[in-house]
């Protein structure tokens, strides 16, 4: 971990300037879902039309709040409301909000701040003119379905335009602050010390996500983090400021292993941290300290790299009988799968009754998988695909090798990243694969966002064949066992059309396969097939592997 001194006095937390809106403050109601974090509610104090990102100010006498992507300003005492901005307009101009892609992918919305002492607002503008639309056909039980259209902007494809302004409400005016940046993740404002007046920070990203700086309004640039990969991406968390005035802490990587996840505590210039510490596992400690039936297990790449894992039984487990296996995995960059307290009450819907059927689950982490330090990581950098899909047909071997595994009947599945891993694997690893699901599963990485695409694979201008040659559309001639392959057609994030496409390669292959939908549904197949989808897969395990 990193401790860095700086000459300014006090700094704020990103975020930590404003105080959010809370149901006992403004009794939200009519609450609508956007996107994966944003919404419009109505609230009594700023009137009847629906408003986003609502906060309070410091001094709680003003509200602002996000109006049809303009950025509003209203007095809690007088009950005026002061329009900051006139240019906000669906699929061009966004006010104080996020796109989808900065929603998505830096995990925030809310993109304005009142300053420390509520005089100004500082605020990012959103020029999404020359982002390219989406459409998505929404069928909503109508006689005649209406094309949903959004700006997403694909690997390649041009981003918005994002500027930083802050706004004086005392005089009216508005400022341009001089960032030159592609991405800026957070914005913020440092409290007024020693006689200065506070200022604003932000973070500042290059379009190859390999360059991460932390600049004051001024132009100083605080920190600076470079990688010949790429810096992961930033949020809440990546730099704290300690109350000291003197310090900040930074989440970082290191090449040795060691990963600051988050603080416990801040006190008196001491940091308290989470950390994980690159070593080998101690597998006994985990069997004793987890009680929900998971052994943990590991076993070596042929490169001799480690991979660990767990396994389910069935309670009437008979090392003498021969069991199917269903592999689980993500195998995202940086996720853990493997080595959590508890595996996830979704995942359980599906390993409960598969346990009861007799059937054994399994997990492992690859490759690119987070917990194990840089190195290991960033191995996938460039080549999303192949080294995660190679890993876990080693795991299948593993398990094969196993004399209560029935080697004829080992299966995978996965969700979006983790479906995407499993039609590869059921394609590149017919040997020891028999049954297959993806759900909401990448096709190709060229259909898949900029900020995240971009940060693991590059440019495809730069790497085609790091999106070509692990594209399961280009090896569905290699299917022999079973396949099932399922979608929302309302998935915002990864769009149906991978799926399709997915199909047309298996249908011009002469491939059988199976196929479900959830008319509407996202990518959490919300709000309609969250249950059902997880018993589909259930019973098309139990009737094909």
């Amino acid at each position: 971990m990193r401790k860095l001194i700086c000459l300014l006095a006090l700094f704020a937390a990103c975020g930590a300037a404003s105080v959010s809106v809370s149901a006992q403050t403004l009794d939200p109601q009519d609450v609508t879902r956007i996107y994966r974090h944003s919404f419009t509610v109505v609230y009594e104090l700023t009137g009847p039309e629906p408003v986003r990102e609502a906060a309070l100010s410091p001094d709680s006498t003003l509200v602002g709040f996000v109006r049809n992507n303009d950025l509003f300003v209203r007095n809690l005492r007088t009950g005026v409301e002061t329009r900051l901005t006139h240019d906000g307009e669906r699929n061009r101009i966004i006010n104080g909000a996020t796109d989808w892609v900065y929603e998505e992918e830096y995990g925030f919305t809310r993109a304005w701040e009142f300053s420390p002492d509520s005089r100004s607002v500082a605020f990012l503008r959103f020029d999404e003119s020359r982002v390219r639309e989406f459409q998505m056909m929404r069928y909503d039980r109508k006689l005649y379905p209406e094309p949903y259209i959004y700006k997403y902007p694909k690997a390649g494809e041009e981003n918005s335009v994002v500027t930083l302004h802050v706004h004086d409400l005392a005089t009216g005016r508005a400022r341009t602050v001089k960032t030159d940046a592609y991405y800026i993740p957070r914005l913020g404002w440092i409290p007024p010390t020693d006689g200065r007046d506070g200022q604003i920070f932000f973070y500042r990203v290059n379009r190859l996500q390999n360059h991460f700086e932390v600049v004051l309004g001024d132009g100083r640039v605080i920190y600076s983090e470079t990688s010949p990969t790429y810096v992961e991406r930033p949020d809440d968390k990546t730099v704290t400021f300690l109350p000291d005035g003197e310090h900040f802490s930074v989440r970082n990587e290191t090449r040795t292993g060691w990963w600051v996840e988050d603080l416990w505590h801040v006190e008196r210039g001491f940091v308290r941290e989470l950390s994980r510490e690159e070593r080998a596992p101690d597998l006994a400690e985990w069997n004793a300290r987890v009680t929900d039936g998971r052994e943990f297990v590991s076993f070596e790449l042929p490169c001799g790299t480690p991979l660990y894992g767990w396994v389910l039984r069935p309670a009437d487990f008979d090392p003498a009988k021969k069991y199917p296996v269903l592999m689980s995995q993500y195998s995202g960059p940086g996720s853990v799968s493997v080595l959590v307290p508890a595996i996830g009450r979704g995942d359980m819907a599906i390993f409960e009754p598969l346990l009861e059927a007799g059937y054994v689950v399994a997990c492992f982490d690859g490759r690119g998988t987070g917990g194990r330090g840089e190195e290991f990581k960033k191995t996938t950098y460039g080549q999303l695909g192949r080294f995660e899909t190679d890993d876990q047909i080693a795991a299948a071997r593993y398990l094969a090798a196993q004399e209560w595994v029935d080697p004829e009947r080992i299966g995978i599945w996965g969700w979006s990243f983790g479906g995407f891993v499993a039609l590869n694997a059921i394609l590149k690893g017919a040997d020891v694969f028999s049954t297959a699901v993806a759900v909401a599963p990448v096709t190709s990485w060229r259909f898949y966002d900029t900020i995240y695409t971009e940060t693991y694979n590059g440019l495809p201008a730069d790497n085609p064949s790091g999106y070509d040659d692990n594209s399961p559309l280009n090896y569905a001639h290699l299917l022999e066992g079973n396949l099932l392959m399922i979608h929302g057609t309302g998935d915002d994030n990864v769009h149906v059309q991978n799926t399709l496409e997915m199909a047309r390669a298996l249908v011009e292959a002469g491939k059988q396969f199976d196929m479900m939908t959830y008319t509407d549904d996202n990518h959490s197949m919300i709000p309609s097939g969250s249950t059902h989808v997880r018993k589909k897969i259930v019973q098309y395990i139990k009737e094909n592997l």
